[in-house]
């Protein structure tokens, strides 16, 4: 790169087209290219999306609950976990 040999490559400048995955197999490829001109993703794209919305939800009720501990009142941490406790491990059966 020092030397300059990289500056006279073929499509030097130019955006990279991304349209299609050459390592992926073409039926597959072809796929997910109807799918997404569809609107449509895989379901592990699916699962995924709602994993990590379910995860930020989960996470916004703990800091709440959290929140009102924070008065050096604890003893309704037990009965305000256990809900959080359930959607936990909801969520990680979705992420097995």
């Amino acid at each position: 790169m020092e030397e300059g040999q990289f500056e006279n490559l073929p499509g030097k400048g130019k955006p990279l087209n991304l349209s299609t995955n050459p390592h992926a197999d073409p039926a597959e490829d072809t796929l997910y290219r109807i799918l997404s001109k569809n609107g449509c993703a895989p379901e592990w794209v699916q699962l995924n999306k709602e994993i990590r919305t379910q995860i930020s939800e989960w996470r916004a009720a703990l800091k709440k609950a959290w929140a009102k501990t924070s008065n050096g009142d604890n003893s309704n941490w037990i009965q305000t976990s256990e809900p959080l406790k359930v959607q936990m491990r909801e969520i990680n059966s979705k992420v097995l």
